[in-house]
């Protein structure tokens, strides 16, 4: 500590910033940004914890990690943004919905269906839930992505998943997007000990000025 103190005495953060993420963020948004960081700031140690989003919530709360990314953060809520995708369906090439060039929610949910959860609260039952619909006939119910993907070319049914898990390798499958798009959006939030630390805010100010570059 008394070192991380002289650091920032001289104007260079150091320390440990412990960052909390769900796996397909890190493994999609988060290394460049981390690249990056290490570049600008490499006294500070950037340490990694996967974790589910409601993990990640309860880790910010008990001061257990110094940041962690967030899910559609409510918009009075301090977070600094870090990106964003969309549902889009995933169905087999030869499903009847798959002729089109975009298929509604509430077709999509009807059919057999394949959830897929990614270890998180939001998924597409939930995505559901929030337009006031349901999925009528869940086929099979898995946590990773991939999973989903196979049994979606197995013709087990169809899946809603973040356009962020799409596999390289589509071939057997059709990608839609929803005819009334539904985001995801991607914040860190800091917890309460670590809002004001020199680690943290030297993440959010290199974010913020990225996004004014954006």
């Amino acid at each position: 500590r008394i070192q991380a103190l002289a650091r920032e005495a001289a104007g260079a953060p150091g320390g440990v910033l412990r960052l909390a993420s769900f796996p397909m963020v890190f493994s999609t948004i988060l290394p460049p940004v981390l690249r990056r960081f290490r570049q600008l700031h490499p006294a500070i140690d950037v340490v990694p914890l996967e974790a589910s989003d409601s993990e990640i919530e309860d880790l910010l709360a008990a001061d257990t990690v110094d940041v962690g990314v967030v899910l559609n953060p409510p918009a009075g809520r301090a977070t600094c943004p870090l990106g964003e995708d969309h549902w889009v369906a995933v169905l087999p090439a030869a499903h009847p919905l798959a002729r089109g060039a975009s298929v509604a929610l509430a077709q999509l949910v009807a059919q057999p269906f394949v959830l897929a959860t990614g270890g998180c609260s939001v998924h597409a039952g939930s995505v559901a839930a929030d337009a006031g619909l349901a999925l009528a006939d869940v086929r099979a119910t898995v946590m990773e992505w991939s999973s989903a993907h196979a049994l979606v070319r197995d013709n087990v049914g169809v899946a809603l998943v973040p356009e962020l898990t799409l596999p390289e390798n589509r071939r057997g499958l059709r990608v839609l997007p929803l005819a009334a798009p539904v985001r995801r959006r991607f914040a860190l939030a800091a917890s309460p000990q670590a809002a004001g630390s020199a680690a943290v805010q030297a993440l959010f100010a290199m974010l913020r000025q990225d996004d004014r570059r954006a």
